[in-house]
């Protein structure tokens, strides 16, 4: 195969959906040899179609507003898709001004409680706060905000 087929193939992927250069790279060398994804990749760049810092800022947006992720979680997953760790960080900080985290952990902890109930007893409890710490929030921000819970709680 040729560099326009793994380019091609490359526009193909970006169509449904932004990547990270590595993820991009990842796929395309499972189908087309190394000295043909390098130079698609560099075109595609080029073009502006590939671009790390804005991937991640895509990424990391939809993560905070539509899954209630938070920052360390976030983090993760864009150093996961290849992201550098410097920009995973930067992107991160810069959503911390446009989307609270702070806010995101509230709403997810209303989700919960939509879904599972107000929580009674230390187990219930203890759910929501482990809902809260995999969704990638701080064990202290949680403890925080779920502060009025741990007084209105059975603990026996």
């Amino acid at each position: 195969m040729n560099s326009s087929s793994a380019f091609e193939h490359a526009c193909r992927l970006l169509s449904h959906r932004a990547h990270s250069r590595r993820e991009l790279e990842r796929k395309l060398r499972r189908r087309f040899p190394a000295g043909e994804v390098s130079p698609a990749l560099d075109r595609l760049e080029e073009l502006g179609y590939l671009n790390d810092a804005d991937f991640a800022e895509l990424r990391a947006r939809s993560l905070r507003v539509t899954r209630l992720w938070g920052s360390r979680r976030i983090e993760l997953d864009l150093k996961r898709l290849g992201v550098n760790a410097k920009i995973a960080r930067l992107t991160v900080e810069k959503l911390e001004q446009e989307h609270p985290e702070r806010e995101a952990l509230l709403r997810a902890v209303g989700a919960w409680i939509r879904t599972s109930g107000h929580p009674e007893t230390a187990s219930q409890l203890k759910k929501l706060y482990d809902y809260c710490l995999r969704r990638g929030f701080s064990p202290q921000m949680t403890r925080d905000e779920l502060e009025e819970y741990f007084s209105e709680v059975d603990w026996s």
